[in-house]
């Protein structure tokens, strides 16, 4: 509200209550293309069960032989299941299908306390959708339905191609997977190979540092970090936890562990590095069997 930025492209909405007024998001959307011959695009995120509504009152019309009522669906076996549990939070008006269902099997949910009845709560509140939000999620085009309900006329003339994504298919966003998480780097554990390799690359780390800033004047020791970041050492001692030999080549360890491309002395210490990895595999295993046997 109030904001009148003249070049706006995109607008989202997300997390939009469909029991509010459709108004109400046309405010919202209106924040785009303010300046005059500027076209915006506007992305409408809704919950997933504003797509079920018309195939539950489809189920409903026995009539038609190729239309599975909800309760023969909940009472054969044989046949999928919606499972609501496993959809995303929200699904967008900006996709062209409304058969969003997503399949899952009677196992999972008898595995899950409440699943049915979770999912019954989710499909019942598709009921309390008013017949403007129906209109604009299942009508043929989606300006036509936020033009209808404005009292402005939906007929003029305007390309296919500049319309919303029902009428133009090739307006839908691409959308990603999100990027699959990593497992945050640990230190190795206590009387394990890793930690006993871990051990003597601190030392050499610290070898290492102590030659390239040499100081009489220096008191106390410098820690390890300072000539290399803790995770990539403990991504180093790892690879002595389940091989018998590092990497065939420099370029090859750079690869394994791409951490060691950000080291500030590769230039300098990447091929002493690599020369000492490979000597202390025999030093790691006997050290190791030494503290097995204590």
């Amino acid at each position: 509200m109030g904001i009148n930025i003249p070049d706006v492209q995109r607008t989202v909405v997300w997390d939009f209550p469909p029991h509010r007024e459709i108004c109400d998001v046309w405010q919202l959307i209106g924040r785009g293309s303010r300046q005059a011959g500027l076209e915006s695009i506007a992305l409408i995120f809704l919950p997933h069960w504003c797509f079920h509504v018309q195939d539950q009152e489809r189920s409903r019309d026995s009539s038609s032989p190729y239309l599975i009522k909800q309760s023969e669906r909940q009472q054969s076996p044989l046949l999928p299941r919606d499972n609501l549990d496993e959809a995303s939070d929200a699904e967008s008006i900006a996709t062209t299908t409304s058969d969003c269902s997503i399949e899952g099997s009677d196992e999972e949910d008898r595995s899950t306390p409440g699943a049915i009845s979770h999912r019954k709560g989710k499909l019942n509140q598709g009921q309390t959708l008013s017949t403007e939000w129906k209109t604009l999620i299942y009508g043929q085009c989606y300006r036509n339905g936020f033009l209808t309900y404005l009292g402005e006329d939906p007929s003029q003339d305007l390309i296919s191609e500049n319309c919303c994504n029902r009428c133009n298919p090739d307006r839908v966003p691409t959308l990603s997977e999100p990027p699959v998480r990593k497992e945050p780097f640990v230190k190795p554990r206590k009387n394990t190979r890793a930690d006993v390799a871990l051990r003597l690359i601190d030392r050499w780390a610290k070898e290492q540092d102590g030659e390239i800033w040499d100081s009489p004047q220096r008191v106390f020791p410098r820690s390890a970090d300072f000539f290399m970041r803790k995770k990539v050492r403990w991504r180093l001692a790892e690879l002595y936890e389940t091989r018998s030999k590092i990497s065939d080549t420099l370029e090859q360890l750079f690869q394994e562990i791409r951490l060691l491309q950000e080291w500030q002395y590769q230039t300098t210490h990447a091929e002493r590095l690599y020369h000492f990895l490979h000597p202390i595999t025999g030093q790691v295993n006997t050290e190791y069997c030494r503290a097995l046997s204590r």
